[in-house]
């Protein structure tokens, strides 16, 4: 699923260079707003995916640091 956003990303941004360069601005600038934002929504949901996933660190150097719980081991 991932591939295919970003490869009709890739041909949003296409179509707007073929449009920029026939000199058909409102419809280049229209098409090239639409892949902008695309791209932004992309970025956004990925790092936030990518954040969540996140194991906690039990590795942590201070027991208040590590979000753990119970199972942190703290004695060093």
């Amino acid at each position: 699923m991932f591939y295919f956003i970003v490869s009709i990303n890739l041909i949003l941004y296409v179509a707007t260079v073929i449009l920029l360069v026939d000199e058909k601005w409102g419809l280049g600038i229209g098409v090239g707003s639409i892949a902008l934002l695309m791209s932004l929504m992309i970025v956004i949901y990925y790092s936030r995916r990518r954040n969540r996933d996140k194991v906690p660190d039990c590795n942590a150097l201070e027991c208040e640091i590590c979000s753990c719980g119970d199972s942190c081991d703290c004695s060093h």
